[in-house]
């Protein structure tokens, strides 16, 4: 079973000795990775946030606050750093009232007032990255044009799920035009006009937005630097895309997933998009269909190829897959009539990702799939395979990750079977 390196052990022991204020005495200065990554789990974790640690001996450059309660000593604590390059303040994260004024019987949330408080003025030139995803109240009206003002180096900015009307993203995208990735999924925003300022964008997530004719997503073919659109859990996107007929793309990376899309529009969007790579494709009506004609451009479950692709891509985007890619992997696995070559080392490295996820069912999932391929590859059962490594029979590449997949692979005394014949714990 995969262990935690010895650099995130160190740095999560560090985080909680800092947090109980014990190395208070001593006079040092991380750098700025090590910073990072410790400061990331006294926050993560709910260590005690010592404030007097973090002004004097970290050197921060990336800052998430994820869910805490952020009051004026934390923000005076972040302030004392002058390098800052992402800021993420994601997820309702509780903001001193003062932030919040009353406009026309509603609270809007005073972002550029807060980050001019939170932010040393020389993050200024330094901030890169910005997350204000999930806002609870809308911002201010006049925002997206000071933004611009105060951060003129802004390169990614994240709005997922903020209250955004057509003007503010308008505004947005007429006085942010250095911007090269933006995220507006969830927002609600009726159409793409003025996202055609933004010349310099390469990644674009419009998820579950919905429109209302073609011509509101015609911008998107002026962006000629656009590589990556996200279009995942839309209704009627697809359809709106493809009615710009004779109109040209660079996208390499078109994320359909969990949408309506069929077959018919797979096959139209490949060639609509000349200069695509991937097209994702999971969780839709053409999930099982098999594109190999198209030169394995599209990514979904129809075969172990594609099937072991998406299991890597899912995984290196930080959530599991479950069921969707591992059982599908062991089904076709299972019932393959043809010989094929099988990527070992990209298989193990997946399946020991994908195990590391705390659901049960996911683990029983990456069990099964284990055994299905080692009785395919090797001709002999789990219990078979891990006798041979006991007795040290055993010659192979990788042979520490067939080690850790034969333990994982064997049955368990607490697994049942229920009617169905897939496995559960008790």
């Amino acid at each position: 079973m995969p262990i935690p390196s010895l650099i995130d052990q160190a740095a999560f022991k560090l985080a909680y000795y800092l947090s109980k204020d014990v190395h208070n005495e001593y006079d040092f200065m991380m750098r700025e990775k090590e910073s990072n990554q410790v400061f990331h789990m006294i926050v993560n974790r709910g260590l005690n946030f010592i404030v007097r640690q973090i002004q004097t001996k970290f050197n921060l450059t990336d800052i998430h606050f994820y869910c805490l309660g952020v009051t004026r000593g934390h923000m005076e604590c972040i302030r004392r750093h002058k390098n800052i390059e992402s800021l993420n303040i994601d997820n309702g994260l509780d903001i001193p009232q003062e932030y919040f004024n009353e406009w026309r019987n509603e609270l809007r949330f005073d972002l550029i007032g807060f980050l001019d408080d939170c932010l040393h003025p020389n993050c200024r030139w330094t901030l890169k990255y910005l997350d204000i995803r999930d806002s609870n109240d809308p911002l201010r009206d006049n925002w997206p044009r000071q933004l611009r003002k105060k951060f003129p180096n802004l390169q990614t900015l994240d709005l997922q799920g903020d209250i955004l009307n057509a003007n503010q993203f308008s505004s947005l995208c007429v006085n942010n035009k250095q911007l090269k990735s933006l995220n507006v999924g969830f927002t609600d925003i009726p159409n793409l006009n003025g996202i055609e300022y933004l010349h310099n964008l390469q990644y674009l997530a419009l998820q579950r937005l919905e429109f209302s004719s073609a011509e509101d997503v015609s911008a998107l073919f002026l962006l000629k630097q656009l590589r990556v659109l996200n279009i995942s859990h839309t209704r009627g996107m697809i359809s709106k895309i493809l009615g710009n007929e004779c109109r040209t793309s660079p996208i390499i990376y078109l994320d359909c997933s969990n949408t309506e899309v069929s077959e018919e529009q797979v096959r139209a969007l490949a060639q609509m998009f000349s200069k695509l790579i991937v097209l994702e494709a999971l969780e839709t009506p053409c999930s099982d269909v098999d594109f190999s004609d198209l030169g394995g451009k599209v990514l979904n479950l129809a075969t172990v190829e594609s099937t072991m692709t998406s299991l890597r891509i899912v995984n290196s985007k930080q959530w599991y897959p479950g069921w969707s890619c591992t059982i599908r992997l062991a089904a076709l696995v299972e019932n393959l009539t043809v010989p094929i070559e099988i990527p070992y080392d990209e298989f193990l490295t997946a399946m020991m990702r994908t195990y590391e996820c705390d659901a049960i069912e996911v683990k029983l999932d990456v069990r099964k799939c284990l055994r299905v391929v080692i009785q395919y590859l090797f001709n002999e059962s789990p219990e078979e395979f891990a006798k041979r490594f006991k007795a040290r029979d055993l010659e192979m590449p990788l042979l520490s990750k067939w080690k850790w997949a034969a333990q994982i692979a064997l049955p368990r005394p607490e697994e049942k079977r229920n009617r169905n014949n897939r496995c559960i714990i008790y």
